[in-house]
């Protein structure tokens, strides 16, 4: 392999796992004890960048995800400690259920001290990547796709693939890997913190390049779920299922002979904030009909999990009623601001980070736009739980469909529902229906514009980056 490229490359790693009596475990909502336990380290992996006065930093955090005022401290220490701007810094989450809670379950208690600590821990794995950079080339790979894999809503499309770019030196040695696949990270649901199926791929790589960094990307896992025995226990799950990963991202590795990635060009980094549409809460009224309706419910709880959904539900809509009422009682327009990033590493490769759970229909129209910008689709990472975690972005095309699912994540979120053009009886009536549903498989109530909103944006980065030409 010739590496002519002046760009230089990093990667550090950095165990995070903390005392488990010190934390809440997010993921699910029935844990409301502290962590009871370690089943297997968690980790914070970097990958920076440096060309010239171009620097970038990237890192993956064994997280849920994270709530803004998380994310933001992430990147603000990074960058304050490295000589960098936030908005050069990208963090993201591998998605594990299994992580201290950080804001996606909007009721879990954080322990802000603990992620203060690792905002630093994270900077000073960031600075070490600065300083072991050199000069690599990209390979961008595929690996087999991933057969115990599907679509927890019953549907045909699911996305079974792995991306890797790996980074190798003059030597031709490997320095580092970027690694993305689409599952949610749920085999381990008990009360022990755990990377989930990842840490397997950490551990095997480790056998095979010791010392050097794998990082995990989340991809369009919103809709993905894996296909394994239901007898099977979570460390047989992890196991499995991890190990398949594992196997085929060494296996597409070691497979490697050559790749054509693409003409080399100076790196590129775009970053935009979009609005996105969210339904204004319910008028005052209707939030305290809807208060009274739990409370009634709160007596007949058959078990101490319905029981807690139904004290979030009485707290939500008291939150909403609150801020309804400094507003003078009125409903007004609710939204959200989402950072995307695109950055680009060659003329036909980027990566490109949403803070979102993303599903494969989102993805697919993202990479369609990627490639009508001349990119290979082979060498697009789309990247979900980056730069905060704001809940699921359902397609436009569910709407369309009308087969959408009614879901109460927002509150586990603890944002405002996604806006759609159903009528408050029909919302307030899927809020009755859902009171014994798990929260984690249902799809929150998004419109045909929340969706659009964010490809829009990722147009906008284009733009951006056309400019900077």
């Amino acid at each position: 392999m010739k590496t002519e490229n002046p760009t230089r490359f990093g990667f550090a790693q950095s165990a995070i796992t903390p005392d488990a009596q010190t934390v809440y475990l997010d993921g699910f909502g029935e844990r409301i004890t502290p962590a009871e336990g370690v089943r297997d380290p968690l980790y914070v992996k970097a990958f920076v960048i440096c060309a010239g006065s171009f620097r970038y930093a990237l890192a993956v955090f064994d997280a849920c995800g994270f709530e803004k005022r998380i994310a933001l401290g992430l990147k603000r220490s990074i960058a304050r400690w490295n000589g960098l701007t936030p908005d050069c810094v990208t963090v993201c989450a591998t998605h594990t259920h299994s992580a201290p809670a950080s804001g996606v379950l909007g009721d879990l208690p954080i322990n802000y001290y603990w992620w203060d600590q690792i905002g630093m821990r994270a900077a000073l794995t960031v600075r070490e990547a600065f300083q072991n950079a050199s000069p690599c080339s990209p390979a961008f790979l595929r690996g087999e796709e991933l057969s115990l894999m599907g679509n927890r809503r019953g549907r045909e499309l699911c996305d079974r693939s792995i991306k890797i770019c790996g980074f190798y030196d003059t030597g031709n040695s490997l320095r580092g890997a970027l690694v993305l696949a689409s599952c949610h990270a749920t085999c381990s649901s008990g009360m022990h913190l755990s990377a989930d199926y990842p840490s397997v791929l950490t551990q095997n790589a480790q056998e095979k390049y010791p010392g050097v960094p794998f990082l995990f990307l989340q991809g369009r896992g919103a809709d993905a779920d894996p296909v394994l025995p239901a007898e099977l226990s979570d460390d047989e799950r992890i196991a499995a299922l991890g190990g398949e990963l594992a196997d085929k991202v060494l296996s597409a590795l070691e497979n490697f002979e050559n790749y054509d990635g693409g003409s080399v060009c100076a790196p590129q980094l775009a970053s935009c904030t979009v609005k996105i549409p969210m339904l204004p809460y319910p008028p005052k009224d209707v939030l305290q009909k809807t208060i009274d309706f739990f409370e009634g419910k709160r007596e007949s709880a058959e078990d101490s999990f319905e029981s807690r959904r139904i004290v979030r539900e009485i707290y939500w809509h008291q939150k909403a009623l609150c801020e309804t009422l400094e507003w003078g009682g009125t409903p007004r327009e609710n939204s959200l601001l989402a950072e995307l990033q695109l950055l680009r590493l060659s003329d036909r490769a980027a990566f490109l980070f949403l803070p979102f759970e993303i599903f494969c229909e989102t993805g697919n129209s993202l990479e369609a736009i990627c490639g009508a910008h001349g990119l290979d689709l082979d060498s697009v990472f789309v990247v979900g739980h980056a730069n905060g975690t704001n809940g699921y972005l359902v397609p436009a095309s569910e709407f369309e469909s009308g087969d959408y699912l009614r879901c109460d994540m927002e509150y586990w979120y603890g944002k405002t529902i996604c806006a759609k053009e159903a009528g408050l009886k029909e919302i307030l009536s899927g809020h009755y229906e859902i009171i014994n549903a798990p929260h984690w498989y249902n799809l929150p109530q998004c419109c045909r514009e929340s969706e659009p909103a964010v490809i829009r944006g990722a147009e906008t980065l284009f733009e951006k980056l056309s400019m900077q030409k």
